[in-house]
């Protein structure tokens, strides 16, 4: 029965080459063993293989077969916000271009990933396309996530607040609350301690972001600890969002707010007065010296991403991003990614540019952590153990 269903998948293209193409999203234990041993056998010398799951499907068994296909390619879904990942042998030279697939893997990258030319913050925002195509699953979704955690993981990180947009996740039959715990699922494999922050938009209906801190609150404490609102800042002003963010405080979520990146002060002094006891970016508020004082009254925390500050043109250089100014005013901060994929970077990459260009010092670096526990929206008793736990190790 599988070689007739894989036959049924085997099409003639290049020329005349046989491509074998498993469509399914994963292929685990016997099946992959019997498919590989059945490719291997129907292989010629210039045919393609494609494994659409490298990692956990065929393509190491084939290579134990020692085939002599023109070509073995495997395009796995994987990292965060599915980054697609080449993994091919290459035999008589053949191009990198999959031109069976239509696709070149080099091209999407590029386009997932913020070109060093980025405009701003809208521009920034459209990489998120492509993720978003193939995240519409649930196996997927619980895959990336996972990934997630074996990125973070490497990087020993012990706590983490995954933030990301349910609503984006619906244009195959899943409901919300579906996406979460396939989210979920995949944070939990590794053991690592994180928690979910579920993102309203910017430009969706009021309708579709109240049912995000509707889900929100079903999973409050179960995997979920607050909301955000995301998107593009200076099209879809804060204080229109004044609704959001009462139903949010009248369910009891938390939520933090991004503010203060695409646009100034009223988009933070609007985050400050719904009650954001965080902010996301957040960095324009070095402007204004009236703010600057509030949020230090206030210990509002601001999650800052320096790389994706300077993608975004909120400022033009590293050199010049204000993260240095805001942590020797006081202000309570930590370092953050905003995106691995589409702004190519990592924490550790974080950390190495603000050591190298502002001469931040690991006690400095210490005490960002710890001022990001703190802030967390964890108990207060998690957040002593997760200190305690810090400071155990480093």
């Amino acid at each position: 029965i599988l070689q007739e269903n894989y036959l049924e998948r085997i099409d003639t293209l290049l020329n005349g080459n046989r491509i074998f193409q498993d469509t399914d999203s994963f292929l685990y234990g016997i099946d992959a063993v019997l498919l590989a041993d059945f490719t291997a056998k129907c292989c010629k010398k210039n045919d393609f293989v494609v494994d659409l799951c490298s990692g956990n499907g065929i393509v190491p068994l084939l290579l134990e077969h020692k085939i002599s296909a023109g070509k073995i390619v495997g395009v796995e879904i994987q990292k965060n916000s599915a980054l697609l990942a080449q993994k091919s042998i290459e035999r008589n030279n053949l191009q990198e271009k999959i031109s069976f697939l239509n696709v070149d893997l080099k091209e999407i990258e590029r386009d997932m990933k913020v070109p060093s030319n980025c405009k701003d913050l809208n521009e920034y925002l459209k990489r998120f396309e492509i993720p978003a195509m193939v995240m519409q699953e649930k196996n997927r979704l619980e895959r990336i996530a996972y990934e997630l955690t074996v990125d973070m993981k490497n990087e020993n990180v012990i706590y983490a607040e995954v933030r990301f947009a349910p609503l984006k996740h619906l244009n195959n039959g899943l409901n919300p609350y579906q996406v979460v715990e396939a989210v979920y699922m995949g944070l939990n494999r590794l053991g690592l301690k994180t928690n979910l922050i579920l993102c309203m938009m910017r430009g969706d209906s009021i309708e579709d972001n109240k049912l995000v801190i509707d889900v929100a609150k079903h999973y409050l404490n179960r995997g979920v600890c607050a909301v955000d609102l995301a998107g593009a800042e200076a099209i879809y002003k804060t204080s229109d969002y004044e609704e959001l963010f009462a139903y949010a405080k009248k369910l009891g979520v938390p939520f933090t707010i991004h503010a203060g990146e695409a646009d100034g002060y009223d988009s933070i002094k609007s985050a400050i007065d719904f009650g954001a006891t965080r902010l996301g970016h957040g960095v324009r508020i070095i402007e204004h010296e009236d703010l600057i004082k509030e949020v230090i009254e206030k210990d509002i925390h601001f999650e800052v991403c320096p790389t994706s500050n300077v993608q975004t043109k909120v400022c033009d250089k590293f050199k010049n991003h204000p993260i240095k100014k805001m942590y020797d005013l006081g202000i309570s901060l930590s370092v953050n990614t905003d995106n691995r994929t589409v702004s190519n970077t990592t924490l550790t990459h974080e950390y190495t540019l603000l050591r190298d260009n502002f001469n931040f010092t690991y006690d400095d670096f210490v005490k960002m952590n710890i001022e990001a526990i703190k802030h967390s929206f964890l108990s207060d008793s998690e957040k002593e153990k997760l200190i305690n736990k810090y400071n155990s190790l480093r």
